[in-house]
């Protein structure tokens, strides 16, 4: 995908993508935390399924934050998406250590990285923030 194709107001087109997936996520955050089972017990705190449990509805608010955000195309949104992705790659890189891979979110976070320091990407998060418009 090339960084220079962007939507009619100027947004590059991943990060249109990358905005729509996170609160994607954020829904299924929710939704998952919304469909969990009303039995909490020691055990069941902890399992790893109690992280969405506990987590998720706060996961999911940030998400949807972190995604308007993207989509206004701020800073704060770029860096606050790397630094998940950063994140989401050491947790996966951790499953792999503990022969649990996660590929799919590995693969994800890596091309979310590639795709957010393209040059292009980075200059419209500039722009924007300085108040720039560039006709291309």
């Amino acid at each position: 995908m090339n960084a220079q194709e962007s939507t009619t107001n100027g947004r590059p087109f991943g990060v249109a993508v990358i905005a729509i997936a996170m609160v994607a996520n954020a829904v299924f955050a929710a939704v998952r935390t919304y469909l969990g089972d009303g039995d909490l017990t020691w055990d069941h705190v902890l399992r790893s399924d109690f992280y969405f449990e506990l987590f998720g509805p706060f996961v999911g608010g940030v998400g949807l934050i972190v995604s308007v955000g993207l989509w206004r195309l701020q800073r704060w949104a770029w860096v606050a998406t790397m630094t998940w992705a950063g994140i989401n790659m050491a947790q996966a890189l951790w499953s792999y250590w503990v022969s649990e891979p996660q590929y799919a979110a590995m693969a994800l976070s890596v091309v979310i990285v590639l795709y957010l320091n393209q040059r292009d990407v980075q200059l419209a998060f500039i722009e924007s923030t300085r108040g720039i418009i560039r006709h291309d």
